[in-house]
């Protein structure tokens, strides 16, 4: 038998602050974006994850517009422009 409970308390996060000797206080924030990764409070990719696919949209509504003018001719630099478009996002 397994007992679940969903009774969660609502913990707000503490305010923590954190000075190093000769600098101010740090300033705590709720996302920040480091070597391309946003990290939130918590630590989750949600944030991430959201931002990379609002990016992957834009380039398939550009590749859906491009779409109208290939031919069998320049099929293969729509594949390019594919992978152009998407790569750096899939790739990190």
């Amino acid at each position: 038998m397994i007992v679940q409970s969903n009774n969660k308390k609502d913990i707000k996060d503490p305010q923590i602050n954190i000075s190093l000797s000769s600098l101010q206080d740090l300033e705590q924030v709720d996302t920040y974006k480091y070597l391309g990764v946003i990290l939130d409070k918590k630590l989750t990719w949600v944030i991430h994850i959201q931002c990379i696919c609002k990016k992957l949209a834009q380039s398939l509504g550009i590749i859906r517009k491009i779409k109208r003018f290939t031919t069998r001719s320049n099929a293969f630099q729509y594949v390019l422009l594919i992978g152009i478009l998407t790569s750096n996002l899939w790739n990190y």
